[in-house]
């Protein structure tokens, strides 16, 4: 499974990478979404401390590859506010967790997506 972190915070970003690594997923580590365009990812977590750009960014990895399947994308964030919640779902994340997030919770969230066996 292709796997994208996107997180500008370098220290957040080797945290979350750990807890994937834990639970079986090596993920591509990146700072942009510059890194979606050299290859497509099954599935991307991604941070959305900034809403308004999160939002575009989920649609445009939702609708960007064509006919080619797209990747599911789960979005985490500090203290979202609910409007902002709902957004990134509508906008076509598959979930939304809060910050911080321990393995435990991820690994249910992996579960409930589809994207690792109980």
């Amino acid at each position: 499974m292709q796997c994208l972190l996107i997180d500008q915070n370098a220290l957040e970003r080797q945290r979350i990478a750990l807890l994937l690594n834990s639970l079986g997923l090596t993920c591509n580590e990146q700072e942009s979404v510059s890194a979606t365009q050299v290859f497509e990812p099954d599935v991307v977590f991604m941070d959305v401390t900034r809403a308004d750009a999160a939002q575009d960014l989920i649609q445009q990895l939702q609708h960007g590859r064509g006919n080619a399947v797209a990747p599911k994308i789960i979005c985490y964030a500090d203290a979202p506010k609910v409007d902002d919640l709902a957004a990134f779902i509508l906008a076509g994340a598959t979930d939304v967790l809060v910050k911080p997030f321990d393995r435990e919770l991820l690994r249910f969230k992996l579960e409930q997506a589809g994207l690792l066996g109980h």
